[in-house]
């Protein structure tokens, strides 16, 4: 009997605490505004080319684990692609392209967004290869360093975690580096980018 008691009261408050004026509930939900802290990636807004260098394996290492007689493993890469605001400005879309060798390019997509609970950034990156990824990236304190780490998928669906940089150098150039460990193993990647427009 006593619990039943405590346990109306206790259903009449919370329902209250639901309930809201009705002057609230007039109208649609209003979109929620671009968070400051999405500010740090506006130097990259634009288009963007760049090249990319194979540290890890080494040409030498790939040649053990390549037909006789294959050309020599490809070590420079070229790219491209642009920055946008999307979605109401709450997040930099990433489009854009790379070299895969042998003339084969992979184009891919990516979504950065701020995460308000871990206070961190959140991107999402997916490519016509089948690669998938979900990551986590933090800021220097003067925005201009990136720090991300991320698991998914890699070529041919095995799983693949890598973790990266990306620094602001300039108004113009953005160095980055990659270290991934999935299908090929380890890579370790360095790359430069250059603003076009």
């Amino acid at each position: 009997m006593h619990r039943k008691m405590w346990i109306v009261p206790v259903f009449c408050l919370l329902a209250s605490g639901c309930m809201k004026p009705e002057a609230e509930m007039m109208g649609p939900p209003k979109k929620p505004s671009q968070p400051p802290e999405m500010q740090v990636f506006a130097p990259l807004i634009g288009t963007w080319t760049g090249t990319a260098e194979m540290i890890e394996p080494s040409a030498e290492e790939m040649k053990k684990h390549m037909p006789p007689g294959s050309p020599e493993p490809q070590m420079t890469y070229a790219g491209g692609g642009t920055y946008k605001w999307d979605i109401n400005d709450l997040y930099i879309h990433a489009e854009g392209w790379h070299d895969m060798g042998e003339g084969e390019k992979a184009h891919y997509h990516e979504f950065i967004g701020w995460d308000p609970v871990k206070k961190m950034y959140h991107s999402w990156y997916v490519s016509d290869y089948g690669e998938r990824g979900d990551g986590w990236m933090t800021a220097s304190a003067d925005g201009k360093k990136f720090t991300v780490k991320t698991s998914g998928l890699g070529m041919g669906g095995k799983p693949a975690k890598g973790e990266g940089t990306m620094t602001i150098v300039d108004d113009n150039t953005v160095e980055w580096t990659w270290n991934e460990n999935g299908a090929m193993g380890r890579m370790k990647m360095k790359g430069t980018m250059k603003k076009q427009s």
